[in-house]
């Protein structure tokens, strides 16, 4: 008789405000210079305005800010004058700050929704991240944000630019294309959106959709 065994891993979160306590853990994690688009760590720290995961091991795993827009924050700065939220209204998640082996951004991503908008309720949340991976696009779409902008922020590096609002699914989209497709960038400022996706032979295909910011 042959056994068949199947290893199982229990997978632990620990995602939280993180305090004072936790700022040696967060300058380890992104090698002292603080998260990005952010000014003075501890005072983000004392506010309880940065998510953390220590995923059940000693150091710290990934990191965000919540920032409120109408802050004097480099991020908040940047996204006014781009357009987005310009009165100021609502907040902004910073990129996550990770180790490269952390497989749980979207359970972090989902909780950093849910917490943003219990701490800015009625009012628009937004994010943002580097769009080097269209994996990391296809992990904020999975967990509730919608696709609005791709355009250089703060710097020369494009970044996403996600809203807490996903788009009505329902509707046909008008459009599909690619992550990689060079008019992706035009189409989001002609005020297209996705919040799905799928993917075929050349990567991963957006579903956009005409929406209002």
């Amino acid at each position: 008789m042959i056994l068949q065994v199947t290893e199982t891993r229990t997978r632990a979160f620990d995602v939280r405000c993180l305090t004072e306590e936790d700022e040696n853990a967060v300058r380890v994690l992104t090698g002292g210079g603080g998260l990005p688009g952010t000014l003075g760590l501890r005072a983000l720290l004392r506010g309880g305005a940065v998510l953390g995961d220590y995923g059940g091991l000693p150091q710290l795993q990934v990191a965000a800010a919540l920032l409120p827009l109408y802050g004097d924050a480099p991020l908040a700065m940047a996204l006014r004058a781009a357009g987005y939220a310009a009165d100021g209204q609502g907040a902004v998640l910073t990129a996550p700050t990770m180790r490269a082996d952390y497989g749980e951004l979207r359970h972090f991503l989902r909780i950093a929704l849910d917490w943003a908008g219990r701490s800015y309720a009625s009012y628009h949340i937004w994010a943002v991240a580097p769009a080097r991976q269209e994996e990391v696009c296809a992990q904020y779409l999975a967990s509730g944000f919608s696709l609005r902008g791709l355009r250089c922020l703060q710097g020369e590096e494009p970044m996403l630019i996600f809203a807490d609002r996903p788009l009505p699914r329902w509707e046909e989209p008008v459009k599909r294309v690619h992550f990689a497709d060079r008019r992706l960038p035009r189409l989001l400022e002609q005020g297209y959106g996705a919040s799905d996706f799928g993917w075929d032979h050349q990567g991963m295909v957006l579903m956009l959709r005409p929406v209002s910011f």
